[in-house]
């Protein structure tokens, strides 16, 4: 089980550069995110976030879904990973 995981999380990977792959990995873990929330998690700022989102987006590895209340008080996206990617974890 443990072998098909590594080797599922490293067939999601390809393609993606490790801020990429940071950032999917903070959506899939939290089962959607915002951008502020994603940043958070890494310890970054939303800078270096929001434009990983956009390329994971034209990537196809994730979407973004509702919009939600951050704690900021401000309406946010949540992103989710691809269908096709959840179902490789």
């Amino acid at each position: 089980m443990i072998d098909t995981s590594i080797e599922a999380w490293k067939s999601i990977q390809i393609g993606l550069n490790k801020k990429q792959t940071q950032v999917l990995g903070a959506i899939i873990m939290n089962e959607g995110a915002t951008n502020e929330q994603i940043a958070n998690y890494l310890g970054v700022t939303i800078n270096t976030v929001t434009p990983r989102t956009g390329e994971l987006i034209a990537k196809k590895k994730i979407f973004r879904g509702e919009k939600v209340k951050t704690r900021s008080n401000r309406m946010a996206y949540m992103y989710y990973a691809a269908l096709g990617q959840l179902k490789l974890l």
